[in-house]
């Protein structure tokens, strides 16, 4: 444990140094960027060894009989899309829930072979689909649904061949190519002169599940309308890659760069050349677009949405989410690229976007002012939305990392997914304020079309699976050796009886949590803390004193010796009151049921937000408030006091406790 922990304090210290102001904004110079690459990559692959050992201790009966766990990727040249060689032999598949609710996740490998056979902890056939790789000459895509359990995980068993009837699904793929004129005109419309047609109608349903229907104008290959099947309505939407020409001379006045976005004018449409493909299964059915320029093979920015179909189960968030993949750069100098998306959904340019993933703010339109586009932009930390309150029909978009974000025109939101500028402004001010990046990103968004009921009930728990991706680590196998002596010969085995001797040496599922959270309450935080901290914080303050010399040339003593019976525990009511019927209600918690696997709970002492101070030794600044009700002056009330080791949270609260075990 005190491995992980040392590994996972120099994550904590290096995430923290690039929380510096010229960090975010990225006008660190560059002997200061590479420090923070170097420091992120080398912190974050000692968390993936330390993550690995962990639950290689935690899948070990028998200390004799170990299996080695990676990554997938880790340790190659390319740690985000490792991929998984499929063999005659089964590979067993980990994939780890880090969120406090048992859940459906989607998972997503790419695989050496598309004759896949997937079989549970059970041995029961799961069922998958393989896709092909948009890039010809690219590993397969492989699909499949994991049912795993709260802040735990499941084991999977993956193998070439078909074993019986529910073996994995192909995909069926068509290509079509738009040539297009997509000059912006003055009243933002677009002109079309199509040089080749489909083979099908002008307006074909492309994809669609039990949630959604997509349509495709084929004249031009883009998105023409997503019909809801639930509620019968259909709504005009479509997507365009945009660019603007941004200021890049003081003598024109501020230009654009890493502190301010100055466009010039309108964006202008990217791509004359749109390539279409379609890919169709019974569980996973994509749109795939890429633009091109007219006399470009290779496609400047392409995009992917995604529509998912869980069989015999209904699951709310995977049926009802549309997921879109990006990749996009390298930009040209100077340009900034957005996606905008066009809808019916009449919203008076209103747009409401999330206070650090916490609240939802309203952004009413700004008129008359000096920079109509920059000044209606604002940050998108993790959500936006705009509706129409007459039609109840609201349309969200949820993103991977920090965005900005506006409403320009009616109906209309757009993101910003990358900028590259460079300007003359670093000369006056002795410094480079330029952001000449020739990356390519390939960021994510989940949109949600729903009433504003369903899509409050939706956004939370999809944000927080958008931003934590469930954990997937393979047994290593170039292992052969080690796995034949545990299972005495891997030749002659079974797939059934693979698994069953696996389940014998193995714990193929876990959960760290025995009591199932509320599910309008996340665990924000089950963590040992890095650091031996007194309960009173004085006594603290003196021991950081005392174990700190300050002499010249020597060297920082830290303590040494953390308490590994006592964690801290963060819980947030993701509801603020009103915003839902049944979710926006006060919910109770017993720590004591929910960690029994911990031990038994000798003392809970509830904590500041940042865990420094003990709640009876706040003192809470009174502000002056004019409500409603003209109850001013009046301290916030955050929920009932402890009852042994249960407590009840009240919306839109986070409550911190330090739990100490015997």
């Amino acid at each position: 444990m005190t491995y992980a922990l040392n590994k996972l304090k120099k994550l904590r210290w290096s995430s923290a140094e690039v929380q510096h102001h010229d960090g975010v904004t990225g006008t660190e110079s560059p002997i200061v960027r590479d420090m923070y690459v170097s420091h992120l990559t080398s912190s974050s692959n000692g968390v993936r060894d330390a993550i690995e050992q962990m639950i290689e201790g935690l899948i070990t009966k028998d200390d004799k009989k170990k299996v080695e766990l990676n990554f997938l990727g880790h340790r190659t040249k390319d740690p985000v899309n490792g991929v998984l060689r499929i063999s005659t032999k089964p590979v067993p598949i980990i994939v780890y829930n880090p969120l406090g609710w048992p859940m459906n996740r989607t998972i997503r490998l790419n695989v050496t072979g598309k004759n896949i056979c997937i079989k549970d902890a059970d041995g029961k056939s799961v069922p998958a689909q393989v896709l092909p790789c948009l890039n010809k000459s690219g590993p397969y895509q492989l699909f499949f649904f994991a049912n795993l359990p709260a802040l735990g995980y499941n084991t999977y068993f993956i193998q070439s061949g078909y074993q019986d009837s529910n073996h994995t699904h192909d995909s069926q793929m068509t290509s079509s190519t738009a040539y297009n004129n997509l000059k912006q005109t003055t009243n933002s419309k677009q002109t079309t002169n199509s040089k080749r047609r489909n083979k099908y109608t002008e307006k074909t349903m492309a994809i669609s599940n039990d949630c959604y229907a997509i349509t495709v104008d084929n004249t031009t290959n883009y998105l023409e309308y997503i019909k809801l099947k639930q509620s019968g309505k259909q709504i005009k939407f479509q997507n365009l890659f945009m660019e603007y020409d941004a200021h890049s001379d003081v003598a024109n006045g501020q230009v654009s760069n890493n502190y301010i976005f100055r466009p010039k004018a309108d964006a202008q449409v990217v791509g004359q050349k749109v390539k279409l493909d379609v890919v169709r299964g019974p569980l996973v059915q994509e749109i795939r677009q890429s633009f091109y320029d007219l006399f470009q093979d290779k496609p400047r920015y392409v995009v992917t949405f995604r529509l998912y179909t869980l069989p015999g189960y209904h699951d709310n968030l995977i049926c009802n989410r549309i997921e879109v993949d990006l990749q996009v750069g390298p930009l040209k100098i100077n340009k900034e690229l957005i996606i905008r998306f066009t809808t019916s959904v009449h919203n008076s340019r209103t747009i409401h976007t999330d206070e650090n993933a916490y609240q939802m703010m309203e952004r009413r339109p700004r008129d008359n002012v000096s920079e109509p586009v920059a000044q209606n932009y604002y940050p998108m930390v993790s959500t936006a939305f705009i509706e129409d309150i007459k039609s109840d029909i609201r349309f969200t978009a949820l993103a991977d990392r920090t965005h900005g974000v506006g409403s320009i025109s009616d109906g209309k939101m757009e993101i910003m997914l990358l900028r590259r500028l460079v300007n003359n402004e670093f000369e006056d001010h002795n410094f480079n304020l330029t952001l000449n990046d020739t990356v390519i990103v390939r960021p994510t968004l989940w949109l949600l079309f729903a009433n504003s009921s369903l899509s409050s009930l939706l956004q939370h728990q999809a944000r927080l699976q958008l931003e934590n991706p469930p954990l997937v680590l393979a047994a290593d196998y170039r292992q052969e050796e080690q796995l034949t002596s545990l299972f005495h010969s891997r030749k002659d085995v079974t797939t059934h009886r693979f698994i069953n001797k696996w389940r014998q040496l193995f714990n193929s599922k876990f959960s760290s949590i025995t009591c199932e959270l509320p599910a309008n309450v996340h665990l924000l935080t089950l963590k040992t803390p890095g650091w031996s901290y007194d309960n009173n914080h004085s006594k603290h303050m003196n021991n950081i004193k005392s174990n700190v010399e300050f002499g010249k040339g020597e060297k920082r003593k830290e303590q040494t010796t953390e308490n590994f019976k006592r964690v801290m525990v963060r819980f947030h009511h993701l509801f603020a009151e009103g915003k839902h019927s049944s979710m926006s209600k006060p919910v109770s918690i017993d720590i004591q049921k929910m960690l029994v696997k911990f031990g038994k709970i000798s003392s809970i002492d509830e904590r500041s937000l940042t865990g420094i101070w003990s709640k009876g030794d706040l003192k809470r600044w009174k502000w002056n408030t004019n409500t409603k009700n003209n109850k001013s002056n009046e301290l916030y009330h955050h929920g009932e006091e402890l009852r042994g080791t249960g407590f009840t949270i009240s919306p839109q609260d986070i409550r911190t406790f330090f739990v100490k075990f015997t």
